[in-house]
């Protein structure tokens, strides 16, 4: 019988919120290796990516976000799935991270292209697909 979330530890909310993360709906794979390796790989390629986001060097920040946008949510190759799943992945932690800049030079506008290509994908998510719904924890701080 499965545990209700306010009755879970804060380690095992924290391992269920991460297999929620890892766990794709809507992909098959032709084998589980295939899918630990693909867990793997994404889960490397993401942190890679998530980590030039909080780069001190402007131009990595640039090329992070402008990769996150244009290269994965902006790609042909990934279905509207595989970009849900990675959406899932980060989305909350790209609305955190991305600062408020002027509105001049050229962060703003490879924010402006990046976010353009997040909404097209979230546009057209929901309407060949479905509702795009983060998975929120009922409970995120608890006082002892």
């Amino acid at each position: 019988m499965e545990k209700k979330w306010e009755n879970l530890s804060l380690d095992e909310k924290q391992e269920e919120m991460f297999e929620r993360w890892l766990s794709p709906q809507g992909i098959e794979f032709v084998s589980p290796d295939a899918e630990k390796l693909y867990k793997e790989r994404l889960g490397k390629m993401i942190g890679i990516l998530l980590n030039g986001f909080v780069h001190y060097n402007l131009k990595v920040k640039q090329a992070a976000f402008r990769v996150i946008g244009k290269e994965v949510f902006g790609s042909k190759h990934l279905s509207l799935n595989e970009k849900n799943y990675i959406f899932q992945l980060i989305a909350k932690k790209i609305l955190t991270l991305l600062a408020p800049l002027n509105k001049e030079g050229l962060m703003f506008l490879i924010n402006c292209i990046g976010l353009s290509y997040l909404y097209e994908f979230i546009s057209d998510y929901n309407f060949f697909k479905d509702n795009i719904n983060l998975k929120i924890p009922s409970k995120i701080a608890t006082y002892v």
